[in-house]
């Protein structure tokens, strides 16, 4: 059996190259997230990503039930080889992508932060002119125009 053709190096490049869109897919919304200084489609991310989080795990038990059923006089030194280069690859793909999830996790605290200090700015404004409201009328004994 030639090492090329054989099925689990096809299975491994697959998983690498669902990897590579898993990290081309996360630098282009954190690129565009630091461009906009905003979050971009959160919803959207999420479901690409789970598309491919899908292959992964396809070809993650492709591989297993082919490294399974590979015969003993298939795995040779050449194989083996390959398939250490493969895995070396997916390793320092999945480093870069826990990279890039690090700092879209950063981009979405600072998001949730911002909105949480909307509200309390809010909640205080609302505050404030209620506060007014009730001052202002008590003290001149007159009610608020509710019209425009």
């Amino acid at each position: 059996m030639k090492t090329h053709e054989s099925p689990i190096l096809k299975l491994m490049q697959s998983l690498n190259r669902c990897l590579e869109k898993m990290l081309v897919l996360s630098e282009e919304f954190l690129k565009e997230a630091d461009a906009r200084k905003a979050l971009p489609d959160l919803t959207r991310f999420e479901a690409e990503r789970e598309t491919i989080l899908r292959g992964i795990s396809l070809f993650d038990r492709k591989i297993t039930e082919a490294a399974t059923t590979l015969p003993k006089d298939a795995r040779t030194s050449q194989l083996i080889s390959t398939i250490t280069t493969l895995l070396d690859a997916k390793m320092l793909l999945v480093e870069k992508i826990v990279r890039v999830d690090a700092a879209i996790s950063q981009k979405i605290e600072e998001a949730q932060a911002e909105i949480t200090k909307k509200i309390q700015n809010s909640r205080k404004s609302k505050e404030v002119l209620g506060k007014f409201k009730s001052t202002w009328v008590n003290e001149n004994g007159e009610e608020v125009d509710t019209t425009l």
